[in-house]
């Protein structure tokens, strides 16, 4: 539990510090994919989402996803350290909110592993990769191609959280020339789920504001993982903090969109 809980916060500072580079990156002149910024930005995501697969192991996805999000709050406090945004009092306020609404849900959540879901629960998955797939290089505008970046970084959540928090062993999940069809089909997800969300993201910041963008991303990338978790996973909460829960939920979203138009 300790070792899920510092893995998530090495997720938030990476996510957060991968936000200010990324928007810088896919900017630039030219195609983003020559860009340094860009392509740091990209390690320091896939280094979250690392720290973030550890922590799924343990924690629910409605705490993970919560978290993840709180990392604009990080982004926010480094532009204002380098002179991109300036912190006034009304963000500060916004990341205070989002750091006690996250902290409320912390709260909230029971630790433990998720249940196997049923095989169409992973169809549904392959189905809205599918469609992330084919509707990106269709859309145009900035907040549908962030929506659309939170489907997919939502469905490599949850398949992420499959693989690894289901109860099955460390040394089951390595040894992946072992594994069954149902398996490769979970895991396979979070891959593309990653390769998706990273281009439907890079094309929105380089059409809109960053706010735009990562205001679709964040909300999808949240409330699909969560959701699915509830309905599907058998995730459940403390006796009696469900307020406490949807307060903090709204307390982290209501902070999330101020620091969105900060």
């Amino acid at each position: 539990m300790i070792l899920a809980g510092v893995a998530l916060v090495a997720a938030v500072a990476a996510y957060g510090w991968s936000g200010l580079r990324l928007a810088a990156g896919s900017r630039t002149g030219g195609s983003p994919l020559r860009s340094r910024s860009w392509w740091l930005g990209t390690a320091l995501q896939g280094a979250g989402f690392g720290f973030a697969l550890l922590a799924r192991t343990v924690l629910p996805l409605l705490m993970v996803q919560a978290a993840i999000a709180g990392a604009l709050a990080v982004t926010v406090l480094l532009e204002h350290g380098t002179g991109v945004r300036r912190l006034d009092a009304r963000t500060a306020w916004a990341v205070a909110a989002v750091v006690v609404g996250i902290g409320g849900i912390a709260s909230a959540v029971l630790p433990g592993s998720a249940q196997a879901p049923g095989a169409g629960v992973v169809a549904a998955l392959w189905l809205v990769a599918a469609g992330a797939a084919a509707a990106t290089p269709v859309l145009r505008q900035a907040w549908p191609l962030g929506a659309l970046a939170g489907c997919a970084f939502g469905v490599g959540a949850v398949a992420a959280r499959l693989l690894v928090g289901t109860g099955v062993g460390l040394g089951e999940v390595v040894r992946f020339w072992a594994w069954p069809a149902a398996t490769w089909a979970v895991a396979l997800l979070i891959p593309v789920g990653i390769v998706l969300g990273q281009w439907a993201l890079t094309r929105g910041l380089a059409r809109g504001s960053s706010a735009a963008v990562l205001g679709g991303d964040y909300l999808l990338a949240v409330v699909l993982p969560s959701a699915a978790g509830v309905l599907f996973l058998g995730e459940r909460l403390r006796p009696e903090t469900a307020p406490l829960a949807v307060l903090g939920l709204l307390a982290a979203g209501w902070g999330t969109r101020r620091l969105l138009n900060a």
